[in-house]
Formats: structure tokens, C-alpha cells, sequence
């Protein structure tokens, strides 16, 4: 497979990862986007609280992204033999661990924000705009930024695609490895800008008097 059109799959992948990136550029549109997100609108009172994926989980991403031995001639044949990467999990499964959810603390945080929200409507009597004025203390994500991480999924993508045209199995290791490093270090930055948000959101629910549990 040619390189380009590996690069067109992958960035088709990790895009998942910046979706909803764009309006985090500007708080003031994502605000008036959010607030209108049907999610919102549809809460149950007894919606349980979210619960954080925790220490464990954070233990499996640790051994999960130290334990890559690209060194290992036995782990690169097996990525160069799959095609198009298809059955990469067996491979990982087998030479790694099993992949864990990088982003499960971004979904906990994006849950705990329609939580809070929730919360807010329903028991503390918000607007959709007090909810959308709320949601600027999202600091978003710069432009900068989405430019600097566009170019890293290209790069990383080049790579991809160069080591399967190649067959060079530590090439395609360290690719493989990278792309999802690159995937838990925006999921981790989402998250933290998320967690500003929520601070946010539970300050407004506790000086209304709103239970948090």
C-alpha cells in the first residue's frame, strides 16, 4: 500500500481524537454550540455521577505505551506481515498488552460536564445562555495549537505509510508506538482543559446550593 494512502487512513483515524477541536478555538461559539447540543436538553434528575476511569486504568496505559520494543525483530515482522495494519490489536496483544482506552478521562470529563450541566438546568434553573456564558471557561484549544498537532499527524502518518512501503519493522514500530502517544497527549491536554470547565461548573452548582453526588 502507497504511502499516501496510508496517511489518508490514518489521519481519518486520529482525527477522532480533535473532533469538536475547531469550536474550541473560539469559547464564545463553542459556548452557544454546546448549550444548544440536544444532550442537554434531555436529563434525568437521577443521572448518576460520572465515575473517573481511576488508578488502574492509568496503570494499564503506563505499561501499555513503556512496554513497545521496536528493537524486537520477532514484534516487527508480525506489523510488516499484517495488511494495512488489519489484526494490529492481535499484534499488540501479543507484543505489548492490550490497548487500553487513551481517552477515557477526556469521555469522563466530557460526561461529567453534561452532568454538571444537567445539574445546573434542572436544579439550579439556568438559561441556555447563563449555561453557554458558563461554558467559556473552557479555555479551548489555540489555533496554533490544532496547526502544531495537523502536522504531527502528518508526520506521523508519512512515517506509517513510508514503513509499510518499506517493510522496515522498527520503522513501522516506532510509527505505530507514536500515533498513540500523539493520541494520549491530546487526549490528555483535552481533558485537562475540561477539567478547567468543570471546576467551573461545580464553583456555580455549589454557590447555588446544588447536592453534587
Amino acid at each position: 500500500m502507497s504511502g499516501k494512502s496510508m496517511l489518508h487512513l490514518f489521519l481519518l483515524a486520529v482525527s477522532a481524537g480533535s473532533s469538536g477541536s475547531a469550536l474550541a478555538v473560539n469559547p464564545a461559539l463553542e459556548a452557544k454550540a454546546r448549550a444548544a447540543d440536544p444532550a442537554y436538553q434531555q436529563a434525568e434528575a437521577d443521572d448518576p455521577k460520572p465515575v473517573h476511569p481511576g488508578a488502574g486504568w492509568l496503570r494499564q496505559v503506563d505499561t501499555f505505551l513503556s512496554n513497545f520494543n521496536c528493537a524486537s525483530s520477532d514484534f516487527g515482522d508480525d506489523l510488516v506481515a499484517l495488511d494495512n495494519l488489519n489484526g494490529l490489536e492481535d499484534v499488540l496483544r501479543k507484543h505489548v498488552a492490550e490497548i487500553p482506552d487513551l481517552r477515557a478521562e477526556a469521555k469522563y470529563h466530557e460526561l461529567l460536564k453534561a452532568w454538571l450541566l444537567k445539574r445546573l438546568r434542572n436544579e439550579g434553573g439556568l438559561t441556555k445562555e447563563q449555561l453557554g456564558n458558563l461554558l467559556t471557561a473552557d479555555p479551548g484549544i489555540s489555533t496554533a495549537e490544532q496547526l502544531e498537532n495537523f502536522k504531527r499527524q502528518a508526520e506521523i502518518g508519512n512515517r506509517l505509510g513510508e514503513a509499510e512501503d518499506t517493510h522496515d519493522g522498527m520503522a513501522l514500530c516506532e510509527a505505530v508506538r507514536d500515533s498513540f502517544l500523539y493520541d494520549w497527549q491530546t487526549s490528555t491536554d483535552r481533558a485537562d482543559r475540561l477539567a478547567v470547565l468543570n471546576a467551573a461548573l461545580e464553583a456555580e452548582a455549589n454557590r447555588l446550593g446544588i447536592t453534587l453526588k
